[in-house]
């Protein structure tokens, strides 16, 4: 038996989650989600104008070589913009192993902060803080207001030094305070530089966490709904009236198969279909009544969900296709297909 799933519907839900989206409900410009199998092709993109299904990413070499459940970000130019890079690993779920994906995250390097830091957290630049989203404008007001205090005291400063020097020897005991002035003032401005780069870089490191999160939850939702794809696969293949059909191989009992296969597809919306194929590898079955006559002049011996399900040896086990082009699926080519195999009086080994 196989299942073939509507991935890129399913998939676009998760992947679309975690964009901010205009008043129109679009992705913003220069987010992207996407994922790649553990080739490096893209197999589900939340715009896939921009990140062709089925092509390789333009992602730094290190984010296409993950190992198991390896999160790993960095900043590079994705698609003619500076851009921040999340990516994960699949590490499964539960007993379901996953099909080494990888998910991917980006988003312009400006939401994070305006220009280019220091990857090991040095304290960011006057400048860099100045055009940061990661400052408060209270606090950049703030900032403004102490380097402009900064500036009048050494003003000051320098005119009573000055004035200092016209008095002579009665001025000489001025000098010092007036240095003293200058140097609290330079101290101060200093000061407030430091806090609020620290503020920054407190922030910076939240925003990257949170992003890195992001992209491994997307990965660990696809795992969560892959893992009830092969239990589904696993419970179905063990219904009586598919077996029962399969030993009987009358007209009449690949119909009652059909049926059930209908059924079930009209409970479970994210499959495209449902097919019954005997061990020669026929269709015999179909849950799309429509296509039946059609899919029977379709052999899929050589296909690969098909040999793997064959060789399944008890009903715990399924086999999965990973996502490639298929001939039974009309206009849309790409699927994902989980298959189980079907034993003789539903036995379980």
């Amino acid at each position: 038996m196989g299942v073939y799933f509507d991935f890129q519907g399913e998939v676009n839900l998760i992947l679309n989650d975690y964009l901010p989206q205009d008043d129109r409900g679009n992705p913003d410009d220069g987010w992207y989600s996407f994922l790649t199998n553990e080739q490096g092709e893209v197999i589900g993109s939340s715009d896939a104008a921009m990140v062709p299904v089925m092509e390789y990413a333009h992602i730094p070499r290190r984010h296409r070589s993950l190992e198991t459940g390896e999160r790993v970000h960095s900043y590079g130019v994705f698609e003619g913009n500076d851009a921040a890079i999340f990516s994960a690993k699949t590490d499964g779920y539960l007993e379901y192993e996953g099909l080494g994906w990888s998910s991917h995250f980006v988003l312009p390097k400006a939401m994070i902060f305006s220009s280019a830091a220091n990857e090991q957290n040095d304290l960011l630049s006057v400048d860099e803080l100045m055009q940061s989203s990661l400052i408060p404008d209270i606090n950049k007001e703030t900032y403004i207001k102490v380097q402009d205090d900064k500036e009048s005291i050494q003003l000051i400063s320098l005119n009573g030094i000055v004035f200092a020097s016209k008095l002579g020897k009665r001025g000489v005991a001025l000098g010092p305070i007036f240095d003293q002035i200058t140097k609290t003032g330079d101290f101060a401005t200093s000061m407030t530089e430091k806090l609020l780069s620290e503020m920054a870089i407190g922030e910076l490191q939240l925003n990257l966490q949170t992003l890195a999160n992001s992209s491994k939850q997307a990965i660990d939702l696809i795992d969560r709904n892959l893992f009830e794809r092969s239990a589904d696969i696993r419970w179905w293949a063990t219904d009586k009236p598919f077996w029962e059909s399969l030993a009987d191989k009358s007209p009449e009992s690949y119909d009652e198969a059909s049926n059930r296969l209908k059924v079930i597809n009209g409970s479970y919306t994210m499959y495209r279909k449902l097919v019954l194929a005997d061990q020669n590898g026929d269709i015999v079955a179909c849950s799309k009544l429509e296509l039946r006559n059609e899919l029977k002049k379709i052999n899929v011996s050589e296909q690969e969900w098909f040999q793997l399900g064959m060789r399944t040896a008890s009903s715990t086990n399924y086999a999965v296709q990973d996502v490639q082009d298929s001939n039974i699926e009309r206009s849309k080519n790409r699927s994902l297909i989980y298959a189980g195999g079907v034993r003789a009086e539903g036995a379980r080994q």
